[in-house]
């Protein structure tokens, strides 16, 4: 998903009750926050400028990141031991050091020890291979990233916000250019979603975290995540 800002930011949206998103991952990476979802029993699925330092382009120690899951809480997840990481796996395309080049800017973090799958830890499911999903379909992002108030929440939040046409996120980057403002760019590996009066949207912390498609019922193990 490509934003406008710099940063992304639950804007906007509410706490998860709980349930809906077993797969989401809290990432605390060299002491600050950021997201992922568990898509395998060993592997977490990521962006990689969490993983990655932006003025060397050098991926971080894997003691720096630690992985929790399976609650909604924040408190009571850093309250149990995080899970051991075996190692980190960034797109070997990924090089933001610019700050502004996000193509490639996935990751994969392997764990020492499987998931033990319940209600509260699921994977969630990739799309298959050349799926193509229509603008204004509307998808589910969540995350433990910076409230409207810049505070950090103590509990999961998410938003729901429709896909973009590529075409129209294209013009609406190219206006926030005119005004001298730096923008990334959007390449054919990403996709946009938002809405054009604003208002709801990710924040710093969020990163990495998925953006879910439902597929019958509510939020559960049949959703795909379409992007992080």
């Amino acid at each position: 998903m490509v934003s406008i800002e710099i940063h992304q930011r639950i804007l906007g949206g509410e706490v998860a009750p709980k349930g809906p998103c077993p797969w989401q991952m809290l990432l605390s990476v060299e002491g600050g926050r950021s997201g992922g979802m568990v898509i395998g029993d060993r592997w977490i699925l990521t962006a990689a400028h969490g993983l990655v330092h932006q003025h060397n382009n050098q991926v971080i120690k894997k003691s720096e990141v630690m992985a929790y899951v399976g609650d909604n809480n924040v408190e009571n997840l850093l309250q149990s031991p995080p899970l051991e990481v075996a190692s980190l796996h960034p797109h070997p395309g990924y090089n933001n050091t610019d700050g502004l080049s996000f193509n490639h800017d996935i990751a994969l973090i392997k764990l020492q020890h499987p998931f033990t799958f319940s209600s509260s830890i699921m994977r969630v499911c990739l799309p298959a291979k050349g799926a193509e999903y229509s603008t204004g379909r509307v998808g589910w992002v969540s995350g433990f990233g910076l409230k409207d108030d810049d505070e950090k929440p103590s509990n999961l939040r998410y938003v729901r916000i429709p896909l973009v046409d590529q075409v129209k996120c294209r013009s609406s980057i190219d206006e926030v250019r005119k005004k001298k403002r730096e923008a990334p760019d959007l390449t054919d590996g990403m996709f946009c979603a938002g809405l054009p009066e604003g208002g709801k949207d990710t924040c710093a912390g969020d990163g990495g975290g998925p953006y879910v498609l439902k597929y019958g019922g509510f939020l559960g193990s049949r959703d795909r995540q379409l992007g992080n």
